[in-house]
């Protein structure tokens, strides 16, 4: 089984990646928007992109998104259904 832990980078601060997130089992993708699912059905959604996957080592980067003069929430939890 490949489970990831999830970390989130804020713009501009390469190196600086704060765990979000572990046992990720499902991850979808919207624009701006990764939606996170665990092995036990919680779900999180981020104001994100995926940065990077490396599914041999479990990790998951996402850089927060930053829309036009204003930053965006990063993390909202959606709750544990689809």
């Amino acid at each position: 089984m490949c489970l990831a832990k999830a970390y989130l980078r804020s713009p501009g601060s390469e190196g600086e990646d704060q765990l979000v997130l572990e046992n990720v089992a499902r991850v979808f993708l919207d624009d701006d928007r990764v939606r996170l699912t665990t092995i036990l059905g919680q779900t999180e959604e981020f104001g994100a992109r995926l940065k990077s996957a490396d599914l041999v080592e479990g990790r998951l980067i996402m850089e927060a998104a930053k829309p036009e003069g204003r930053q965006m929430p990063s993390r909202m939890q959606t709750g544990s259904h689809e």
